[in-house]
């Protein structure tokens, strides 16, 4: 007698999009590299780890990516391997990093952003 029991998974992983376009000419940006920067939030700002090990990835021929497998935590997006620096987006209170939460079981859409 074979018994099978029905079990949900609760994912353990989240994943994150967005599209990069020209800041001048809002045209996709085909085959940028970018590299999801680990962001610890401190007193005095955000201190982003870099790394070879970091999720890395291109977009494709809209500006679009998906990063799949996203561990729950703060992330800022960055450019790779070029420059390895964080991208940056125009906030309240001036130029901004960009940063965001990622959520196990969810899609976090950061939208369309401006490269600079």
């Amino acid at each position: 007698v074979l018994l099978l029991t029905a079990c949900t998974l609760t994912p353990t992983t989240g994943q994150v999009r967005v599209v990069i376009v020209e800041s001048d000419s809002g045209e996709p940006i085909s085959g940028m590299g970018l590299q999801l920067l680990i962001a610890e939030k401190t007193a005095t700002g955000i201190n982003f780890g870099f790394g070879e090990d970091n999720p890395h990835t291109e977009t494709d021929s809209s500006g679009a990516f998906v990063f799949k497998d996203v561990p729950p935590g703060s992330y800022g997006l960055g450019s790779y391997p070029e420059f390895l620096f964080p991208m940056w987006a125009d906030g309240p209170d001036g130029v901004v990093p960009i940063t965001f939460e990622a959520t196990a079981g969810q899609v976090t859409d950061l939208g369309t952003i401006s490269e600079r």
